[in-house]
């Protein structure tokens, strides 16, 4: 048994995912899939999901560099993978020719808080993008400060308005954005957070403006 709980909301009108993921992710993980009650127009997002692991952010880096694939990771008899998640949702998504609208995506270690925005995808493409980029770019992410209370993933930059706008859950983001600017946050209640260049491995001095 991986030593990760998955918990997914699910809107009740819309398609029955306890029902179609029953049967793969109890064999993998303890998992709690629930239908989010409403009405049929009750909200445009499928589902939200939050992936929770008794592991530290740091320690899932460390195994990660030491060699195992980032879906692979174990520690001893310990086990963290994301693989058959990963590979339930392309299952699902595949079988019906149909893409599952997220409306948030986070991953919780016992050290930071990794949110992930975007609506399509969030398994099949955008995941398997961020997280080799994060193993990649962790030591420079830390530098002296150690592990962050939370990381965005990703931050816009308006060309036009000359800022970055952190537009929170529910927007489509282009692939290529997962891995330009992401949202740094050393406070627990992310009154400031700092902007992150993956390509330049370093941090910008810019103000992060959200959206509500």
């Amino acid at each position: 048994m991986n030593e990760i709980t998955v918990v997914i909301d699910y809107k009740a009108h819309g398609r029955d995912l306890r029902e179609e993921l029953q049967s793969t992710l109890p064999d993998h993980y303890t998992s709690v899939i629930r239908p989010r009650g409403g009405t049929a127009a009750g909200g445009i997002y499928d589902a939200g999901v939050e992936i929770i692991f008794n592991l530290e952010l740091k320690d899932f880096v460390m195994i990660a560099v030491e060699g195992l694939a980032w879906d692979l990771i174990k520690m001893g008899t310990r086990n963290f993978m994301l693989r058959p998640l990963v590979k339930a949702f392309e299952v699902l998504e595949g079988e019906s020719n149909q893409a599952i609208d997220f409306g948030s995506m986070i991953l919780r270690f016992q050290d930071t808080d990794l949110y992930l925005y975007g609506m399509e995808d969030m398994f099949t493409v955008v995941i398997p993008k961020v997280i080799p980029h994060l193993i990649k770019n962790y030591d420079s992410i830390c530098g002296a400060d150690g592990p962050p209370e939370s990381i965005v993933v990703p931050l816009r930059y308006e060309e036009g308005a000359g800022r970055f706008i952190d537009g929170g859950f529910g927007d489509s983001h282009d692939i290529e954005e997962y891995t330009k600017y992401w949202g740094i946050s050393y406070d627990i209640f992310d009154t400031e957070r700092r902007i992150y260049d993956v390509e330049q491995s370093s941090y910008l001095d810019a103000a992060i403006e959200k959206e509500y």
